[in-house]
């Protein structure tokens, strides 16, 4: 007798995630057990209802992981002498969150008559971006004590207009359904970023 294939939960959650990502909340959990290869009834044997399978896929535990590491930079930075490399730094590890959360968060929202914000970030003290954003505001706030960028600069502002410029752009292929055409041009994007606010924020005697 052959044995039936076991799927392991982690490939469920793969193909539900994906599922999710692409055709949103009208995708029926029929579909998502048929092309992991399951039935309807084992799949809800390991995930009771559609909104726990929903949370599982798509608020994973890595997205708090990745939150978690990017704040720990965050709060050692910026580091004593030319702001500018920091300031890359922060923002290619920005994008990489960015590209992985917003979708997820963008599929929460269309999703939420089957599930609130609340219980979608249940698992987090505070929604990632927020926590992001508290990070950045952190960063310029140090900046700002080293004398690294100009004293009249508003941290809470700034924080915001630089998450903004990442967020801004990332949200904008999505919706546009523009992937891009490559890591060069995000670099490319990220380095004339820094430039533009670096010519008006940063001090003299910091600037490259």
């Amino acid at each position: 007798m052959v044995r039936p294939k076991i799927v392991s939960d982690e490939k469920v959650l793969e193909v539900a995630r994906n599922c999710f990502l692409e055709k949103g909340p009208q995708v029926s959990t029929q579909e998502i057990a048929q092309k992991t290869g399951i039935s309807q009834a084992t799949l809800f044997k390991r995930f009771k209802t559609k909104e726990d399978l929903f949370i599982a896929a798509v608020a994973s535990k890595e997205i708090l992981t990745n939150v978690v590491g990017l704040s720990i930079w965050l709060s050692t930075h910026p580091q004593k002498g030319p702001i500018e490399p920091q300031l890359t730094e922060m923002f290619q590890r920005l994008w990489a969150l960015l590209v992985e959360i917003l979708p997820r968060i963008i599929a929460m929202h269309n999703q939420r008559s089957l599930i609130s914000p609340e219980r979608f970030f249940s698992a987090m003290k505070k929604p990632p971006p927020l926590r992001v954003l508290e990070g950045i505001a952190g960063f310029v706030r140090r900046a700002k004590e080293n004398g690294q960028i100009r004293a009249d600069v508003d941290v809470d502002v700034l924080a915001m207009n630089l998450m903004g410029a990442m967020q801004g752009r990332v949200f904008f292929r999505l919706i546009m359904s523009q992937p891009g055409t490559g890591i060069e041009d995000d670099n490319v994007y990220i380095q004339d970023t820094v430039r533009n606010f670096c010519s008006g924020i940063v001090t003299q005697e910091f600037s490259q």
